[in-house]
């Protein structure tokens, strides 16, 4: 290696040992010539050798002034390290060619040469002669050629091994906040004894031990697992290299409850050591909820396959998502020919401007009622009244009732309210008991009154088989209407009425099925009469003759005492004509007694 000023032996391919060699020596001795030519070719040789190696090392190497900084000898690596050319650099300071990217790097680098001598492993950055920077580490150290200081610096880009150890270090900072940010419990313990080496505070919540407690102890001497045997499997298996992943099993915490939790466990190798990284998820209220969840489910399924009334699931664009048994039933369609239906096919009253006003009317309440008239698939209707709600997931769910029977109740009510108000007297009673036998499909219906006695009523109208027929006189005593008396109320035998009472001969012979009757009271409370209906075939709607014989016995029994009344006040009335007529007849012969004679 030589000064700048001297020419480069790799550039001109001399060197200055080879001038020395040239130049005219004095004529020595022979001896003490062939000592001094061996000492000279020895030390050319040394410096060939440094040269070579100089310039071969892969690591960038470089020589400078100390006075000025100035580079003698730089290595092919450090240039093309640098990416500067050799000529450009030699005679120029490291300052000069922008090497150091922090220039109080290179004071402190000089500094730490005057105090402590040689610099090893000394972390700086540089700039490339494209501007970009890289992460160095630099040795140097002083030393003297030819009288002048200098100094000789090797260094490696370290940028490599830099951004490698950042991001070790970020992912060790990653990690570390992981594990004691995450919610999960989660341990770690080596595997050649199980011990717990760390442990996060997702597991004191858990288990209710705190970390320190649990350092250097097995989960056994915890009394963590139920199972001894299920440990040393688990244990077995991450030893043979093989992984756990979502196994559920039970850990038991320190006050001695039990928690479901669903364990993954990796095998880590830190070192020449084997752990096991454990994350427990605690599930024990996910699992109670999808336990809770599930029976939710059965019971609702259980209430949508098996109730009675119509029940459907309706998507937010009016399509049946799904329909139960009743629902299919009332239309008379199985579910696969009604799910994708549009509402406009079920409901007969429905068209688009009025389900969009009921659509907007629901996802403002929540919740709509009204009536509604169904279709089914033969083309006629019947109403139902529709409950509609909507759920959390947009669709709507929707019960229908079928409220056919309470429309013709109604309609009846009206026509029993017109039939008990339109007429008196002997009208009344056939009213009644022609509107009773229309309304329930009865053959028969009579009104009767109890006569003194209690023991025998007469009927007071009759009306058979769509016709008034002529009036009886009957035995209470084995017939059913002894129970209407008895019970105060309504009394329905639907089926085989005449059997249940054999010494009532009228209904063998009248081939009665159905009794219904009610008794009928004065005011007062005493036993006034009875409003009866007989089928020959079963009663079919048992409820509604009560509610229709109800409805009809007050205003029944008050014509029947309005009617005693009246009789009996005519009667009254005829007795004093009659008293009167006489007064008269008498008052008239005693005025003209010879007309007498």
């Amino acid at each position: 290696m030589r000064s700048a000023d001297k020419k480069n032996s790799r550039k001109t391919g001399t060197t200055d040992s080879a001038a020395r060699r040239r130049a005219p020596r004095p004529a020595p001795s022979r001896s003490a010539s062939a000592a001094t030519r061996l000492r000279e070719e020895s030390a050319e040789f040394a410096q060939l050798k440094l040269e070579s190696v100089f310039e071969t090392s892969p690591e960038p190497l470089a020589i400078s002034r100390v006075s000025d900084g100035a580079h003698i000898a730089v290595n092919q690596a450090w240039c093309e390290t640098t990416g500067h050319a050799r000529e450009q650099v030699i005679g120029r300071s490291a300052r000069q060619l922008g090497l150091w990217a922090d220039a109080k790097d290179r004071a402190r680098l000089l500094e730490w040469l005057d105090q402590h001598g040689p610099v090893s492993g000394f972390h700086t950055r540089f700039l490339r002669a494209d501007g970009s920077a890289m992460d160095i580490t630099l040795s140097c150290r002083r030393i003297v050629l030819d009288g002048e200081p200098c100094l000789t610096y090797a260094w490696r880009d370290s940028s490599n091994e830099r951004r490698i150890a950042r991001r070790i270090a970020a992912s060790e900072e990653r990690f570390s906040k992981a594990f004691y940010a995450v919610p999960d419990a989660i341990v770690i313990g080596r595997l050649e004894d199980g011990r717990i080496v760390e442990a996060n505070l997702g597991f004191e919540k858990l288990t209710g031990y705190r970390a320190e407690e649990a350092l250097g102890k097995t989960t056994l001497d915890l009394g963590m697992y139920p199972s001894p045997e299920l440990h040393e499997r688990m244990l077995r298996r991450l030893r043979d290299g093989r992984s756990i992943r979502d196994f559920e099993g039970f850990v038991r915490t320190r006050s001695g409850a039990q928690r479901v939790v669903r364990f993954s466990i990796e095998r880590l190798v830190l070192g020449d050591t084997d752990y096991g990284l454990a994350v427990m998820h605690d599930v024990t209220e996910e699992r109670a909820s999808a336990k809770a969840l599930a029976a939710s489910e059965r019971r609702y399924r259980a209430l949508f396959d098996h109730a009675h009334d119509a029940i459907a699931l309706i998507s937010p664009e009016g399509h049946v998502l799904e329909a139960n048994p009743a629902f299919c039933k009332v239309l008379g369609e199985p579910g696969e020919a009604i799910v994708g239906r549009s509402v406009l096919n079920v409901f007969a009253d429905s068209n688009p401007e009025r389900e969009a006003a009921r659509l907007a009317y629901l996802l403002e309440h929540g919740v709509s009622r009204g009536e509604r008239r169904v279709r089914r698939s033969n083309g006629s209707t019947f109403d139902v009244e529709v409950s509609a709600w909507l759920l959390p997931d947009g669709n709507i769910q929707t019960i229908a009732r079928d409220i056919s029977a309470r429309k013709r109740g109604e309609a009846l009510m009206r026509k029993a309210a017109r039939s008990i108000s339109a007429h008196t007297g002997t009208a009344f009673f056939r009213s009644v008991v022609q509107f009773l036998c229309e309304a329930l499909d009865a053959d028969m219906a009579f009104a009767g009154e109890l006569l003194p006695g209690g023991e025998r009523v007469r009927t007071l109208t009759f009306w058979r088989d769509g016709l008034l027929a002529e009036n009886f006189e009957y035995t209470l005593v084995g017939s059913p209407c002894v129970d209407a008396f008895d019970r105060k109320g309504v009394v329905v035998h639907p089926r085989d009425a005449a059997r249940l009472f054999p010494l009532d001969e009228g209904l063998a012979g009248l081939e009665v099925e159905g009794y219904a009757g009610t008794s009928l009271y004065r005011a007062n409370g005493d036993p006034l009469g009875i409003l009866v209906v007989l089928t020959r075939a079963p009663i079919e709607r048992p409820r509604l003759a009560e509610v229709l014989l109800e409805v009809c016995a007050a205003r029944t029994a008050a014509e029947i005492e309005r009617a005693r009344e009246d009789a009996g006040l005519r009667a009254r009335l005829a007795e004093l004509e009659a008293k009167s007529a006489k007064e008269r007849r008498n008052s008239a012969r005693a005025k003209h007694p010879v007309a007498r004679r």
